[in-house]
């Protein structure tokens, strides 16, 4: 089973599961941490969102980053305490594994390639003019490869 620690009710969710394998006095437990997403990932990620922000006209980074996470991955169910109900959330890139934003990458890709719109990667040709217009367009001056 997977549980999200990153808040308090994934993190009661595990304790309660835990207690449960203690009280059945079950044999093994494995525990394991997912990596975040990397920096090489997320600076490809935001480079691709600005190609895309760019080729379709958003006026906002944000706006079509929201949109473009929400085509991909969808949103997920949660139960907001407060008004006591479920509802519809964003995924949030920040949260995401190495793993889980690789897919990710690879679900953008293909969306790109199926509407006509180039996104390269580290391996092929553009790759890196496309960083270099990606941060100069953004003001970094640093170099993210």
């Amino acid at each position: 089973m997977i549980f999200n620690l990153l808040n308090e009710q994934g993190a009661q969710k595990a304790r309660e599961r835990l207690e449960k394998l203690i009280e059945r006095k079950s044999e093994a437990v494995t525990i394991t941490e997912h990596k975040k997403r990397t920096l090489p990932q997320n600076a490809l990620f935001h480079c691709w969102v600005g190609i895309v922000r760019n080729e379709l006209g958003y006026s906002s980074f944000e706006e079509c980053k929201r949109d473009i996470v929400r085509e991909l991955l969808g949103q997920y169910i949660h139960y907001n305490v407060l008004r006591k109900r479920n509802e519809y959330t964003d995924y949030e890139t920040s949260k995401l594994s190495s793993s889980q934003m690789g897919e990710l990458l690879t679900l953008f890709k293909a969306w790109g390639a199926e509407n006509g719109i180039l996104l390269p990667s580290a391996d092929e040709k553009g790759y890196y003019e496309m960083l270099d217009k990606f941060n100069n367009e953004n003001g970094n001056d640093e170099e993210s490869y």
